[in-house]
């Protein structure tokens, strides 16, 4: 059969760039069906997240170091930086203001070039037949010999120092499912493909996730085109491994994303999926990271889960158990705790964890406000072509409910549609949840959001600056979190849930 995965079937290898940096490592082939198709090109973010930031306050007439700084609560330095790199790229001018070029940037939005075409390859899951969010507009195959029992061995490195690895083979067996994929299926798989570009410094790369409402292109599915109907078998190269550092569970690996974007978790998912079924697969990335015994990790988890029952005890009132976040918070604590108890040598992908978590908890926390305060149709007040407006409207909005200062830059200039998700669908990450929330409080005079507000003016400032941690940009990236930025986070998730979800403190009466 022509769609058959055999020894010799094409071997395909992209930049890899494993994220955290790898210890214990192990090469897989990984099946794949890939499609080769005509789609809207896939333009990347020419600048980072507080490039834009600084390049919208030059527009709106903030110039000035200091004055930037404090509106985006970042260090002057760093702000300095960022304006003289903006200025060497042309896109501001010697006085701090955008240039032509620079407010052109801004203004191109667009996900996707409808105009441009591209051709490419997309790549279907060999086991459920869904089309894994990557694109690529070539096809880099691995230099590969089959010396050894006729299973293919990776040439890496260059021709005058060559490096051989013996790659673990996964075949998908005899349960394979293919279809041809839909050009709306196509669609989704650019998208998501360029959300994963954008984002590829952030901690943690959702666009793997399955589920949320459909995805809507602003391309009509009819600008797809197959070049080849019939489905091409590929092994991908990627890469199972254990970050350098070392953590003290025994479940610390990763997979690394094929395409170059950091740690996959989709990818490992399906490996730990795949292993209960290949018992070699298991043995390998059990091989992966220092056995620890049993009895000794179950009672470990046992000491800091009770640490993170007591500390939550400590600071908010019993009912907080009653929430649907509860289980997230006793997450996000367990791993401050653990962070904690490593101090000075905690790795640096722990503090991450702890970011990435506390997170989920203000996510789940203003979901569940939306349940009982409807966000839906609210967006509407912002919908004007006239983004300077949009953000006048929303730091009014702002103010009437009580909060202090400017609204920060990442609500600020929030794309319309994510709000729109957030707000009719509940779909959507941490800041279209606040900025729904913030809106639907404009016409409700008791909304949680209120009293939040009146206890603590800034929480908005709190919460943007735990989201710029969560997903950093290159830049922000650079400078080290450190266990006092942890509990400075951790500590606006708990004031957080004591004013949106009306929990208060600890009574010792």
């Amino acid at each position: 059969m022509a769609y058959e995965f055999r020894r010799d079937t094409p071997v395909a290898l992209f930049q890899l760039q494993p994220r955290p940096a790898p210890g214990a490592r192990r090469y897989i082939l990984w099946p794949a069906y890939a499609y080769r198709v005509l789609a809207p090109k896939v333009r990347q973010r020419q600048i980072n997240t507080l490039q834009k930031a600084v390049l919208g306050l030059g527009r709106a007439g903030e110039t000035s170091v200091d004055r930037v700084a404090t509106l985006l609560q970042l260090d002057h330095e760093l702000v300095r930086f960022i304006q003289k790199e903006l200025m060497s790229l042309g896109y501001l001018d010697q006085r701090n203001s955008p240039t032509g070029r620079g407010l052109g940037l801004l203004l191109a939005d667009d996900l996707l070039n409808s105009e441009d075409l591209v051709a490419g390859f997309v790549f279907q899951d060999p086991w459920t037949g869904h089309l894994w969010p990557r694109f690529s507009d070539h096809m880099d195959y691995a230099d590969v010999d089959y010396v050894e029992a006729d299973f293919p061995t990776l040439v890496l490195g260059s021709s005058g120092r060559p490096r051989r690895e013996r790659p673990y083979l996964v075949f998908p067996g005899a349960d394979v499912v293919w279809k041809t994929p839909t050009a709306d299926e196509v669609l989704q798989a650019v998208e998501k493909h360029w959300r994963a570009l954008r984002f590829r410094d952030s901690i943690s790369d959702d666009s793997l996730t399955e589920g949320g409402p459909a995805w809507r292109s602003p391309t009509e599915p009819n600008r797809i085109a197959f070049i080849q109907e019939e489905p091409m078998p590929v092994f991908l190269t990627t890469l199972a491994y254990a970050p350098k550092d070392g953590r003290i569970d025994e479940s610390a690996w990763y997979a690394c994303d094929p395409m170059g974007l950091g740690a996959n978790e989709w990818l490992r998912r399906e490996m730990l999926r795949q292993s209960t079924k290949d018992q070699h697969l298991n043995e390998l990335l059990v091989g992966l990271t220092p056995q620890v015994d049993r009895e000794e990790l179950v009672e470990r988890t046992r000491i800091l889960e009770q640490a993170a029952v007591e500390v939550i005890n400590s600071r908010l009132s019993p009912r907080v158990w009653s929430l649907q976040l509860c289980d997230s918070l006793l997450a996000m604590e367990r791993e401050h705790q653990e962070a904690l108890l490593l101090g000075p040598v905690c790795p640096a992908d722990k503090l991450a964890t702890v970011m990435v978590k506390a997170a989920i908890v203000l996510e789940e926390l203003f979901v569940t406000l939306r349940q009982d305060y409807p966000t839906s149709g609210t967006w509407r007040v912002l919908r004007t072509a006239d983004r300077d407006f949009r953000t006048e409207m929303l730091q009014g909005i702002a103010e009437q409910v009580g909060f202090q200062g400017t609204v920060p830059e990442l609500f600020a200039h929030m794309n319309l549609e994510r709000i729109r998700q957030a707000a009719d669908e509940g779909y959507g990450g941490l800041g279209p949840h606040v900025v729904a929330s913030l809106l639907a409080a404009r016409a409700n005079e008791t909304h949680p959001m209120r009293l939040a507000a009146a206890a603590q003016p800034d929480l908005l400032h709190q919460i943007a600056r735990l989201s710029l941690v969560r997903g950093p940009s290159a830049h922000y990236n650079k400078k080290a979190i450190t266990i006092q930025d942890i509990d400075l986070h951790v500590d606006t998730v708990y004031q957080a849930v004591r004013s949106l979800a009306s929990i208060p403190t600890h009574s010792t009466r």
